[in-house]
């Protein structure tokens, strides 16, 4: 027979397991629920990241489809414009080919035209490949360039560097990018100052670029309407993510802006 202690005993050891068993159960629940979360969250994280990754190829994508738009407009509005007037002219002079004097003025119009027509091809070809930038490198290229900004604006341009070059690739990069913030400064900021730093470290290279202008939201910076207007961040910021870089901006309205790029070579 069962003694009252052996029992309470019994009792005492199987509420002692019945509660070790709904404490293990409940810390296994907590557990794969805890890590069902973690696994949760890591998929939306990849999710965002490929959607950040993909929203930035688009983008990469519609900023070369907007140069070629712009090239071809360049060259259809201007070169091509004084293309056909030199062609008309050249008709004219085959039917007054009689008149020596009409001929002659006609053929110094014609010779001034394409005068104009070669320096707008020049223009043109300046716009997508500087050559200042292919023959002296990114350094020297950007000096003539804030050089000739001081016509808008007041400028402060300065690098420390001990390389002469950089990989062609972040040289047309980077030439693209400061144009792209000194023309957004000069069309929309209304600023007196432009301050752009770039330095050099081992196989790292950092830019800062300032404007003392009226800044601006940096959440509108993205928007898609911003984006038409020209004025978006996210075709520099396509740019840096194809060399793998980072970028960050910090504006505000009134406070003007501040953009910091880092980039391994």
């Amino acid at each position: 027979m069962v003694t009252g202690e052996e029992s309470r005993f019994l009792i005492l050891f199987l509420t002692g397991t019945f509660a070790f068993c709904l404490i293990a159960v409940g810390f296994i629940l907590f557990y794969f629920k805890s890590v069902k979360k973690i696994y949760q969250k890591q998929l939306q994280l990849e999710k965002n990241r490929l959607e950040h990754q993909q929203e930035l190829l688009k983008n990469a994508i519609r900023v070369e489809e907007q140069e070629r738009r712009r090239f071809s407009r360049d060259l259809h509005d201007e070169a091509g414009a004084l293309l056909a007037g030199i062609k008309l002219k050249m008709k004219l002079i085959q039917q007054d080919a009689g008149d020596p004097g009409r001929v002659r003025q006609l053929s110094l119009e014609a010779r001034e035209m394409l005068g104009t027509t070669i320096q707008s091809v020049r223009n043109i070809s300046h716009n997508l490949l500087p050559p200042s930038l292919e023959t002296f490198g990114l350094f020297r290229c950007l000096e003539g360039f804030f050089r000739d900004l001081q016509a808008s604006v007041e400028t402060d341009f300065q690098y420390e560097t001990d390389r002469e070059r950089l990989p062609p690739e972040v040289e047309l990069a980077m030439y693209r990018i400061v144009s792209e913030l000194c023309n957004n400064t000069l069309k929309h900021a209304n600023a007196g100052k432009i301050t752009m730093h770039l330095q050099v470290e081992g196989n790292n290279l950092k830019a800062v670029y300032q404007d003392n202008g009226k800044g601006m939201d940096t959440g509108a910076a993205r928007d898609p309407e911003v984006l038409a207007s020209g004025l978006g961040f996210k075709n520099i910021e396509s740019r840096i993510a194809m060399l793998s870089g980072t970028i960050t901006l910090d504006s505000a309205p009134g406070k003007g802006m501040d953009v910091r790029i880092e980039i391994s070579l």
